[in-house]
């Protein structure tokens, strides 16, 4: 097999990175806990905020994990 190096090709952005740029202040997002992973889901959209220089908070919640934007 061959393979071809390609340049300049631009990595999409993945639903998490999509959520934290499109999160306004006072928006929250619920990740449900039923298959465990909806509190790395949220640790995962709050360090995404955090590089948007975004402020956020989160809190166990019932049923799952919620993130809110701040500021």
């Amino acid at each position: 097999m061959i393979y071809k190096i390609e340049k300049n090709v631009p990595i999409p952005k993945g639903n998490i990175s999509k959520l934290a740029v499109e999160m306004q202040v006072n928006d929250s997002v619920f990740f449900d806990d039923h298959d465990k992973k909806g509190r790395s889901r949220g640790d995962a959209l709050m360090a995404q905020l955090r590089k948007l220089s975004r402020q956020g908070t989160t809190r166990s919640v019932e049923g799952g994990y919620r993130v809110w934007r701040v500021k």
